[in-house]
């Protein structure tokens, strides 16, 4: 009996690891797909970032590649860790303001009509 409550429970985390994992995938393939077929859209917002179209070629076939990778099983840990590192780094890339940028900002929020920006 003890048995057979341990295959169920070890199937029902099989499951759960398994969809986890397939959700987890799919924001990135999604992404990847959406970014492809909205390309001129992407690279024409990215173009104002400062982000060359280059980069956003790399980060569709490292979103589609990866994301399947994870999915699949195949080499899951290393599209795992690539995606890691490219989520890591898309943040630490888009999140960078400067203190002009930022008290700007910050005085547009407290009182919109004293607002005085230096850009």
């Amino acid at each position: 009996m003890d048995e057979s409550l341990g295959v169920q429970k070890r199937t029902l985390e099989n499951v759960v690891l398994l969809a986890s994992r397939l959700l987890l995938a799919w924001i990135f393939v999604h992404e990847g797909v959406f970014l492809a077929t909205n390309f001129a859209a992407a690279s024409a917002s990215l173009t104002k970032s400062g982000v060359p179209a280059p980069a956003l070629v790399a980060t569709i076939g490292l979103q589609l590649v990866c994301g399947i990778a994870f999915a699949t099983g195949w080499y899951a840990r290393l599209g795992a860790a690539a995606l890691g590192l490219f989520c890591l780094a898309t943040a630490i890339l888009f999140t960078q303001t400067s203190p002009i940028e930022t008290s700007c900002y910050i005085s547009r929020r407290t009182s919109p009509s004293r607002a005085v920006c230096l850009s």
